[in-house]
């Protein structure tokens, strides 16, 4: 899936980051579940993803102040995006 040069493979994945976007918030819409249960799954699985990316790459997390804070907004932020939805 490379493009033939760097700017067009990021404007690739933009598009493809939008796309996936947009259609997760159709998703939200069809199930009707609780908002904890749904941003409880999409976090489950999403932190599979990343601990699969990081044994694959054989990087490791750094846990600092700002980390902890920093992922604290991002689950403020992603439980109103599933609220709202």
């Amino acid at each position: 899936m490379m493009a033939s040069n760097p700017q067009k493979h990021a404007v690739l994945l933009m598009a493809a980051c939008a796309t996936l976007w947009s259609i997760a918030g159709s998703f939200i819409k069809m199930v009707p579940w609780n908002p904890f249960v749904i941003a409880g799954f999409r976090s489950g699985i999403a932190a599979v993803v990343v601990v699969l990316f990081l044994r694959a790459t054989g990087r490791h997390i750094k846990v600092n102040p700002y980390s902890i804070v920093s992922g604290l907004f991002i689950a403020r932020t992603f439980f109103a995006f599933v609220t709202a939805n």
